[in-house]
């Protein structure tokens, strides 16, 4: 799924996808975003001013740049995230975090910086009040690599994309 690089979306959902790969890195900015039931998906996002709600995701690599992050309900998803507060989770397991890839900032004119969460490890899991880490969640030590990154975008800009090749890099690595 792509959206046209003319429209400008606000408020975008999406709902009840699988073995998909959702590209909205155009058009640049979003208010909104709520993303439910995802499996087995790539979900590509370039900036949303507001909140991004994500609900019941399981085996999907997220790639987001937002204000607030929230995920509920999920299971053995990687988040590329650049996030101005500090991510929350509830409810969910294995969840790997990282920093947003700078290739797909470059390619969509996002500016990345250093964010005190991902430097820190500072996510909030709404499941776990004790002092300890939480165990639903880490920061992702063998992350994508920018080749692999490069090589996405580039069959993202074919005419006709090849979905299961995508997914092989990404979510069944």
């Amino acid at each position: 799924m792509t959206v046209s690089a003319d429209l400008h979306v606000s408020y975008i959902r999406v709902l009840s996808t699988s073995n998909s790969v959702v590209n909205l890195l155009v058009p640049k900015r979003h208010a909104t975003l709520h993303i439910n039931d995802l499996s087995n998906t790539l979900l590509l996002v370039s900036n949303v001013d507001g909140a991004a709600h994500l609900t019941n995701l399981t085996n999907c690599v997220v790639v987001l740049k937002c204000h607030q992050f929230r995920m509920h309900d999920s299971r053995n998803t990687q988040v590329y995230l650049s996030c101005m507060s500090r991510p929350i989770i509830e409810h969910c397991t294995d969840i790997a975090f990282a920093e947003y890839p700078s290739v797909i900032g470059e390619k969509v004119g996002i500016q990345i910086e250093e964010e005190e969460w991902a430097l820190k490890g500072l996510v909030e899991d709404f499941n776990w009040l004790r002092k300890e880490s939480s165990p639903n969640w880490t920061m992702l030590k063998e992350k994508i690599s920018d080749d692999t990154w490069r090589r996405i975008l580039d069959m993202l800009d074919t005419e006709k994309v090849d979905v299961s090749s995508i997914l092989n890099l990404v979510v069944e690595r």
